[in-house]
């Protein structure tokens, strides 16, 4: 299943977004009048007024942050935020962006196929996709005279805890990720990527973060390899306490209001059936049709909010494991939620699905913020 663009949702500075930014109209604009207004006051003779001294201006001094916090969620298409606006909790964590942070609506990627890869390698590097090199989730490789996958490498060798993640890595991304060129300009700071999506997390992170992670869903564990080091402690330590495992039988209902779902069509043709109940609407038990956690209930629960659910919680982890915005040198986590394409697929981003788990991802990042606060500090 190929995904679909994802959506950079913000930079957050430790818990605190930034600062909204005010503009005030330019005195170039300000001076500029109607034609009669200026031709009035050329038929009138006027003494010149000194003007005053240009003041030199003073750049603005914003203080190092200690942690910088990168979200993506993919398929987070701008209608689709639009209209689920409306109903945003007032404590969620969109409505703390929109509150305090910087909304930028014109913004568009420059490269036509908008898939998983070749966003997350524009949000990880800030380049386009021809100068990047990731121009798609798979392409085919004239040298090697095969499909290639956007993340794959042969050469990526397991950890012995995770044999099955090997073979993924940014090796085919030409340009260094922001994460790598903050490392570059000081080498202690800390770059972290945590994704269900390998690709996802691997093309933010880059090759020499200090750790990338993404969930299996054959294991349902989230998974390195030797690309970014032995396995930090906190990872086995997160995997062995199953998280994935935990969610087994969770019932999947509609978390907000019926306000928040009205005209929208919760069983149309053209929806896949959730695997456990074999049905296209809402409430819908995730177990992958088994009695017992696998890989069926794994896959079932990647095309749930389960998966986010995760997500967020072994970013915590990550955020705890590694101390990150713990010292005066900054730090980078970079988070990408996936459901939300998955979903998009299964059941069309107009579902009441995909509804309902954008209405989760809200009240997940007023949780997430609310962590980074208690960890570093707001505003920090």
């Amino acid at each position: 299943m190929i995904g679909c663009a994802p959506l950079p949702l913000v930079a957050l500075l430790a818990g605190l977004v930034a600062a909204p930014i005010s503009c005030s109209k330019p005195e170039a604009f300000a001076a500029v009048q109607p034609p009669d207004a200026v031709a009035s006051q050329q038929d009138v003779p006027q003494d010149p007024v000194p003007s005053a001294p240009q003041q030199p201006t003073q750049p603005m001094r914003v203080a190092r942050p200690k942690l910088v916090v990168l979200f993506s969620i993919d398929q987070l298409a701008t209608w689709v935020f639009d209209e689920c606006k409306p109903h945003f909790a007032k404590d969620g964590g969109f409505r703390r962006l929109l509150d305090q942070g910087v909304h930028f609506g014109e913004c568009a990627f420059a490269h036509a196929c908008t898939e998983t890869g070749p966003g997350h390698a524009t949000i990880g590097t800030g380049a386009p996709a021809n100068v990047h090199g990731i121009v798609k989730n798979e392409w085919y490789d004239r040298d090697q005279k095969a499909k290639v996958y956007c993340s794959g490498d042969a050469n990526a060798v397991a950890l012995a805890p995770f044999p099955e993640g090997k073979g993924r890595s940014a090796a085919r991304m030409l340009v260094p990720t922001v994460g790598e060129l903050l490392q570059a300009a000081d080498a202690r700071a800390k770059v972290v990527a945590v994704a269900h999506k390998d690709r996802s997390a691997i093309l933010m992170g880059g090759n020499k973060a200090d750790v990338v992670v993404w969930c299996e869903t054959s294991t349902g564990r989230f998974v390195t390899n030797a690309t970014w080091g032995s396995a930090p402690q906190w990872l086995l330590d997160f995997n062995d306490k199953k998280p994935m495992d935990a969610f087994f039988g969770w019932t999947w209902d509609r978390v907000g209001p019926a306000s928040a779902y009205e005209g929208l069509v919760d069983d149309r043709a053209f929806e896949a059936p959730h695997a456990t109940t074999k049905a296209r609407t809402l409430p819908a038990a995730i177990r992958g049709g088994g009695n017992a956690p696998s890989t069926a209930f794994y896959s079932e629960a990647f095309v749930s909010p389960i998966s986010n659910e995760a997500v967020m919680q072994c970013a915590l982890a990550a955020l705890r494991g590694e101390q990150l915005g713990k010292d005066e040198f900054a730090d980078l986590l970079c988070v990408s939620f996936s459901a939300l394409d998955t979903v998009g697929h299964y059941f069309g981003p107009d579902s009441v699905e995909a509804r309902d788990a954008l209405l989760r991802i809200d009240l997940l990042l007023a949780s997430f913020f609310a962590a980074l606060d208690e960890h570093v500090g707001a505003g920090m």
